[in-house]
């Protein structure tokens, strides 16, 4: 199974959740907007979040993890996340 495969899973999640204002990043969907990407200067490497939403508690990022065998790429994605989420207020899940 690829990591699109588990998406509609996460959303589901999210909206049993309570979270609203779910934005997926589903290229062939048209129900959910995609979230907002963010670029790495040093290098222009674009990273988007799997899944965004709203809750009472604020924003969320979930992200999908799969095994791989780009381990630096994934690291540098979920440490961009936790940054993000640390600077708005927000969580990774």
């Amino acid at each position: 199974m690829t990591k699109q495969d588990h998406i509609p899973t996460v959303i589901a999640f999210a909206q049993t959740q309570g979270y609203d204002e779910i934005k997926a990043n589903l290229p062939n969907d048209d129900d959910f907007e995609t979230p907002i990407s963010y670029e790495r200067q040093a290098d222009d490497d674009e990273f988007i979040p799997d899944v965004t939403g709203k809750s009472l508690a604020g924003k969320s990022y979930f992200e999908v993890i799969l095994k791989t065998n780009e381990t630096r790429r994934l690291i540098s994605k979920l440490k961009l996340m936790s940054v993000l989420a640390g600077r708005r207020g927000a969580r990774c899940i």
